[in-house]
């Protein structure tokens, strides 16, 4: 999760760059977390952190997809995505439930 926050918020302050140039944090850049954050504009993946930076500079509305899962916040600043349920069976890490996003309600 800390390694998708940083890359969503330091591609929140691209955008924002790119809309007010040389201003940094306050309201701008939340509005802009928001819309890195949603899926209406094209997917990067964190391992394509350049070409996002690029599309953001030729205007392009991006989603950030995490490494970890979807970075999609709802309007009140929650973002949910499937939660794994893991155990250490026999020295193992094996995976004992899924709980899908869409199961859960804010």
């Amino acid at each position: 999760n800390y390694y998708d926050a940083l890359y969503l918020i330091a591609l929140a302050l691209a955008k924002q760059h790119q809309a007010t140039p040389g201003v940094f944090g306050g309201a701008a850049l939340r509005d802009a977390v928001f819309d890195i954050s949603r899926p209406a504009g094209t997917t990067f993946r964190a391992s394509a952190w350049q070409d996002a930076v690029a599309a953001l500079a030729a205007g392009t509305d991006i989603d950030y997809d995490g490494a970890g899962s979807p970075c999609d916040f709802e309007d009140n600043g929650e973002a949910l995505g499937p939660y794994e349920v893991w155990e250490i069976q026999g020295g193992a890490f094996v995976r004992v439930d899924y709980i899908d996003a869409a199961d859960l309600t804010p």
